[in-house]
C-alpha cells in the first residue's frame, strides 16, 4: 500500500515498501522537466507483480497527467502548509 503526503516543499511523495521490506519512495522532482525520483537508498527496489501492477496506473498517469497523485487529504494537507507558510511569512513583517 502507499501512503501518499506532501513534502515540506509541496511535492506528493508516496512511501512504500519492497518485497524485502525496505523502504521506498516515489516523489515529484523539483526539476523544470517532469521527471520523478523513485527508489531507495543504496539499493535497486525489488518488486513484485502486484507491486509492479500498483505502480504501473501511477506512473502511466504521470506520463499523460504529468502528476502522481491527489485526493481530499493531499487537499488537507496542502491547505495547512499553506497556512503554516502564509503565518511564518506574517512573523517575518
Amino acid at each position: 500500500m502507499i501512503k501518499w503526503k506532501l513534502t515540506n516543499r509541496l511535492f506528493v511523495k508516496g512511501d512504500f515498501h519492497d518485497d524485502n521490506y525496505e523502504e521506498c519512495s516515489i516523489q515529484v522532482s523539483s526539476s523544470i522537466e517532469p521527471k520523478i525520483w523513485l527508489g531507495i537508498n543504496e539499493n535497486r527496489m525489488h518488486l513484485n507483480i502486484e507491486q509492479i501492477k500498483k505502480l504501473i496506473p501511477i506512473l502511466q498517469n504521470f506520463v499523460n497527467e504529468k502528476y502522481l497523485y491527489w485526493d481530499d487529504t493531499l487537499d488537507k494537507q496542502y491547505n495547512e502548509k499553506i497556512k503554516e507558510i502564509e503565518n511564518i511569512n506574517k512573523g517575518k513583517k
